[in-house]
């Protein structure tokens, strides 16, 4: 398993030219950096799109969220995990990911293609309503809406709860 700093060495390590392992790619995929140069440049899928140079201290922190969703995923609770079973496999037609970084936060359920997150708040949620809201208010900035679903809903109701997410997918089709 790659340390934190894997990525800040294989951009030291390779030249523009040299070839990558698959391995080495999806980690830069992972990491979201191209290795060449002194410092990180970020992937761009558009050719349009000029390519920005990242500081080491993004990288580190990019790498940091993506173990810390790694780590999510597999500790999830019980309500993310009784909704995860009914949202997996395109079962409300729409592809999910689970515990994902977004821009500087990790999602608990992510439809890429609907741009629809979906956060199950537990107990701990209602003592950082402010927070909350801030974090919302900046993943709509990026373009995504935002679901909220109370965990004694998921638990109680399941039903309810993915009627609410097959609603808000409604919206985007």
């Amino acid at each position: 398993m790659p340390g934190k700093s894997a990525g800040l060495r294989l951009a030291a390590q390779h030249s523009c030219h040299a070839p990558l392992s698959s391995r080495e790619e999806r980690l830069a995929h992972v990491m979201n950096f191209a290795p060449w140069g002194r410092e990180a440049q970020l992937i761009c899928r558009a050719p349009e799109v000029l390519m920005r140079t990242q500081s080491r201290q993004h990288l580190k922190f990019q790498a940091l969220l993506a173990e810390r969703a790694r780590f999510m995923r597999h500790n999830s609770t019980d309500t993310e995990q009784m909704l995860w079973r009914c949202l997996a496999s395109k079962r409300l037609g729409f592809a999910f990911k689970r515990q994902v970084p977004v821009d500087r936060f990790v999602v608990d359920f992510l439809a890429p293609a609907a741009r629809v997150i979906v956060e199950v708040d537990g107990g701990y949620h209602s003592q950082r309503i402010a927070a909350d809201a801030r974090r919302d208010r900046a993943l709509q900035r990026l373009g995504y809406r935002v679901l909220r679903l109370d965990a004694e809903l998921v638990r109680c109701n399941l039903v309810e709860a993915v009627g609410r997410v097959r609603a808000d997918l409604a919206q985007t089709a």
